[in-house]
């Protein structure tokens, strides 16, 4: 939620930083690593990816 009527922008910073700082608590590397698809898990034939924003 943007409760404070910031920036579309300076809202994906702030949970971009919030994610690195929950990351590095958790003992985890600050960067996220890209996911690597697995192309060994059988996909449903209806399904065409994940519904975003």
């Amino acid at each position: 939620m943007n409760a404070h009527g910031w920036s579309d922008q300076f809202l994906a910073a702030e949970i971009e930083w919030a994610a690195r700082m929950v990351r590095a608590r958790l003992g985890l590397p600050v960067e996220q690593p890209v996911p690597v698809p697995d192309e060994r898990v059988d996909l449903p034939v209806e399904f065409t990816g994940f519904v975003t924003g």
